[in-house]
């Protein structure tokens, strides 16, 4: 089989089921949503199971609330964890407040020591890890941004920006006034982001990482290279993307798992620096709804980006959807449960 990945309706967090072999069938999972996707992470572990597999790689980006929750509510409610072969994270202790706290890493890691699993852990820039045909690579964290972390008690780790709010300006007009401003979150600099290799394609899962440590990763690890899909970092923030980024990762085919409406500075800087772009989600965002009204897209930006093809945004289903690179061979099926 090829490669499989499934963007899983983990509502405002992350969960990324990723599986391919051609003899023995590899799963990974990346991240696990927060405490109100629980039953999403079981019932994903659970279709492995059933298929006679095991998860042979969990990887933890960094330890806010909306990557590790189902995970921790997982361990801690009599689930067999033998499924699990490892897991990636790097674990901090921290007791803080708010949804983007690290305040639940202690509680996950005295899971995990009184399980006697499988942790890889510290894991930085440049570590590697082989997973049946594929390799991962991480591009970050560096090892001072993930000390950091793990040395916070009691501390507030900074504001995480997600949205500078919703713009109804034309795309355009956002390009020509663009100002960025950098993601702060200290939690979010120690996040783990890496470079799936298989089959000669490189697949980017950036976590909620900074961007400006993602492109000297990308640098450091590869030098010059174009990534054939790449999960974009931080549910799409303005803040955690630039212009340099995506010129740096060389690529055109964007992931977006959110169920909110991303800053529209995000769409400007990726139609700005790519001529052709397709960003594939599983929430249908940017159409109304409590978040967002039905003109996100003003009338210029529909004629100019969506209905020349210059942008196109996909809403994936359960039906697996086919990505083909730019020589039109096929680099993977996508998908949503």
């Amino acid at each position: 089989m090829g490669m499989i990945i499934t963007l899983a309706k983990a509502y405002h967090g992350d969960c990324i089921w990723i599986r391919y072999g051609e003899e023995t069938p590899v799963n990974i999972i990346v991240d696990s949503g927060p405490a109100s996707f629980s039953a999403g992470f079981r019932s994903i572990v659970r279709q492995i199971v059933e298929s006679d597999g095991k998860v042979d790689l969990l990887v933890l980006t960094h330890i806010d609330d909306d990557h590790i929750k189902g995970f921790e509510h997982y361990l801690t409610g009599g689930n067999d964890c033998t499924v699990f072969e490892k897991i990636m994270f790097n674990a901090g202790i921290s007791v803080s407040t708010g949804m983007h706290s690290p305040r639940s890493s202690a509680n996950l890691i005295n899971a995990l020591k009184s399980k006697s699993m499988t942790v890889i852990s510290p894991a930085y820039r440049g570590h590697q890890e082989q997973i049946g045909e594929g390799k991962l690579t991480l591009l970050t964290p560096v090892k001072a941004a993930a000390d950091f972390v793990l040395d916070l008690i009691e501390c507030k780790t900074g504001e995480t920006l997600h949205s500078g709010g919703i713009s109804y300006e034309d795309l355009e007009a956002i390009i020509e006034n663009d100002i960025y401003k950098r993601d702060e979150s200290k939690t979010n600099q120690a996040s783990i982001a890496f470079v799936l290799t298989y089959k000669n394609n490189k697949f980017a899962f950036l976590g909620d990482a900074h961007c400006e440590d993602v492109t000297e990763g990308i640098k450091h690890c590869f030098g010059k290279c174009n990534m054939d899909l790449i999960k974009l970092s931080h549910h799409g923030s303005p803040y955690n993307i630039t212009k340099q980024f995506l010129r740096e990762v060389a690529g055109s085919r964007f992931l977006l798992p959110t169920n909110k409406p991303i800053d529209k500075k995000t769409i400007a800087r990726i139609v700005d620096t790519c001529e052709y772009s397709t960003v594939y989600c599983n929430y249908k965002w940017w159409e109304g709804d409590r978040y967002v009204s039905e003109n996100y897209f003003t009338p210029n930006d529909r004629e100019n980006y969506l209905h020349s093809g210059a942008l196109s945004l996909v809403c994936i289903g359960t039906d697996c959807e086919k990505i083909l690179n730019s020589q039109g061979d096929e680099i993977c099926l996508l998908r949503t449960i």
